[in-house]
C-alpha cells in the first residue's frame, strides 16, 4: 500500500503495471464495442472547478455528456461497455472520500461525486478497459493496511484494466494523448504496452512531461 499507485517506481519507457487483485478471474474479452466516453460535465458551481476544454467525439462512440454524465447514469453506461473514457474532474478531499474521486454532473438526488466506493459495488459485464482522464485519478488512500483506490474499484468491479494519472494533468494536451492511446488499444496493443509506448515518446520530447505519471492496473 504504500507505494500502490506511484508512477515513478520504474523507468517511464518500460512497459509495467500495478498487479491488483480481483474477486474473481475475468471473463474472456467480450467482442469490442463502440467506445463510452464521458465528458462535458456540469459539477456544482459551488465546488468552483474550471471548465474542461470541449469533449473531442469519437467515430462511432457512445457519449454521456453534460446533464447526463451523472453518477447513476455513467455506473449504467459501464455496466455494458467494453472500452470507457472519463473527461472529468479528478479530486483528491479526505472530507469527502477516502481515495481520489470524480466530479460528475448531479442527478436527481443531487449527488455528483462518483467515489471508489460507488464503483466497487458495479459491475462491468464486459471486463472493459476503463481510461480515467481525470487530474490525480490513480491517488490511493493514505492507508499502510490495505490498497484503496478507484483503480482498483473498478477492477474489482470487473474491469479488465485501467489507466489512470499520478498527478494533475493539463487540459489542453490530455484530449489528444488520451485519444492517441484510445487508437493504438483499439488497434489491438495491450493496454501496458500501448501506454508504454505513448508514455516513452512524449518524455523523449519533455523528461519532464505530466505523461510519466500516467500508470496502468490490471
Amino acid at each position: 500500500p504504500p507505494v500502490h499507485g506511484r508512477a515513478d517506481l520504474l523507468p517511464p519507457a518500460l512497459p509495467w503495471a500495478f498487479a491488483s487483485p480481483r474477486p474473481a478471474p475475468p471473463p474472456p474479452p467480450a467482442p469490442p464495442g463502440p467506445p463510452l466516453i464521458v465528458g462535458d460535465v456540469t459539477p456544482p458551481p459551488a465546488l468552483g472547478l474550471p471548465a474542461l476544454a470541449p469533449l473531442q467525439l469519437a467515430t462511432g462512440a457512445t457519449t454521456l455528456r453534460g446533464a447526463e454524465a451523472t453518477p447513476e447514469r455513467v455506473l449504467r453506461a459501464l455496466a455494458t461497455a467494453t472500452y470507457a473514457e472519463l473527461h472529468v474532474h479528478g479530486q483528491v478531499d479526505l472530507g469527502l472520500a477516502d481515495a481520489s474521486f470524480l466530479a460528475l454532473s448531479p442527478g436527481a438526488d443531487q449527488r455528483w461525486a462518483l467515489t471508489a466506493g460507488d464503483v466497487r459495488g458495479a459491475r462491468l459485464t464486459a471486463a472493459p478497459t476503463v481510461v480515467l482522464a481525470a487530474c490525480r485519478a490513480a491517488e490511493t488512500a493514505p492507508f499502510v493496511h490495505a490498497r484503496w483506490s478507484l483503480p482498483d474499484a473498478f477492477i474489482a468491479a470487473g474491469a479488465r484494466a485501467v489507466i489512470a494519472p499520478a498527478v494533475e494533468i493539463p487540459d489542453a494536451e490530455a484530449a489528444a494523448f488520451f485519444a492517441a492511446l484510445r487508437r493504438r488499444i483499439a488497434g489491438g496493443e495491450a493496454p501496458a504496452v500501448a501506454l508504454a509506448a505513448l508514455r516513452a515518446a512524449y518524455v523523449a520530447k519533455d523528461p519532464a512531461s505530466w505523461a510519466a505519471s500516467v500508470v496502468v492496473f490490471e
